[in-house]
């Protein structure tokens, strides 16, 4: 899973002062943020967990359209904007603010370039990568920066997680989600979007069973409860199996039954 669920931060200390803890954002992954990552980032260089260190333009001249590997994962990376973690950590252990600078700059030039109506990249508004950047927009108002545009930013990211048509309903991805939406509930003190991820969080109990009360009736489809929990192929591939078995045991069948297997995910799946 690409988040963790901590959601205590700290307060923001005074500019120039040195803020008392540091509290890892729900958006960044397993490893703990460093000083050298930030120090890389102030000289313009980022790095992505498999690929080669690259330098970008500095976050006024970044267009949000790079794609030096021409690589997708790359891209979706790069707008997930978790990377932008170690700033903060680096300000918190230094009290240098010109590692909290640059951590809202990069924050603004995302916004200002990535507009709803014309973004500049497929991956600006991708649902995965607002999932993750609305855990990084969240942490940064509870955190205390709260410009207009960072309230705006994560109001535009609550409305598209809130949109149904938008919600991926099953898998890590919708997850991610579920946890973005109500961190943006709760720094926007927006209570509709949290209540609604905990509903969606709890729709796989109320699916149903391959099985059903009627004696010759089984359900097939993605939306039958499964180890697979994902709207997909696979999904229906194992609901069908459910839904064989069934027919096979209530028919006194002495037919091999359909194997019928856990879900097990790559580590390299971690991420996403």
């Amino acid at each position: 899973m690409a988040a963790l669920l901590a959601v205590a931060l700290p307060l923001l200390a005074p500019a120039g002062a040195r803020a008392a803890t540091f509290t890892l954002c729900d958006s960044a992954d397993s490893t703990s943020p460093t000083k050298a990552q930030a120090d890389a980032l102030m000289q313009n260089k980022y790095s992505f967990s498999g690929f080669a260190t690259v330098t970008l333009p500095a976050p006024q001249y970044i267009t949000w359209k790079e794609d030096p590997f021409h690589n997708a994962s790359w891209v979706l990376k790069l707008h997930q904007m978790y990377w932008t973690e170690p700033l903060w950590y680096a300000y918190v252990q230094t009290g240098n603010v010109a590692y909290k600078n640059r951590y809202i700059a990069l924050l603004q030039s995302w916004y200002s370039k990535n507009p709803l109506s014309n973004p500049p990249s497929p991956w600006s508004w991708a649902q995965h990568s607002v999932a993750i950047r609305s855990m990084v927009v969240s942490c940064a108002i509870k955190r205390g920066v709260g410009y207009s545009w960072t309230r705006a930013m994560a109001d535009q990211h609550g409305a598209k997680l809130a949109q149904t048509s938008f919600y991926l309903h099953t898998g890590n991805r919708a997850l991610d989600q579920n946890i973005g939406l109500p961190d943006i509930g709760c720094a926007r003190s927006n209570t509709s979007w949290r209540d609604l991820a905990v509903a969606r969080m709890n729709s796989w109990a109320t699916r149903p069973e391959a099985a059903s009360a009627v004696p010759n009736l089984a359900f097939a489809a993605d939306y039958v409860r499964t180890h697979t929990d994902l709207a997909s192929m696979e999904g229906a591939c194992e609901a069908g199996r459910r839904a064989t078995n069934v027919i096979l045991e209530r028919e006194h069948s002495s037919a091999r039954r359909a194997d019928v297997w856990p879900l097990e995910e790559p580590p390299l799946f971690a991420r996403w």
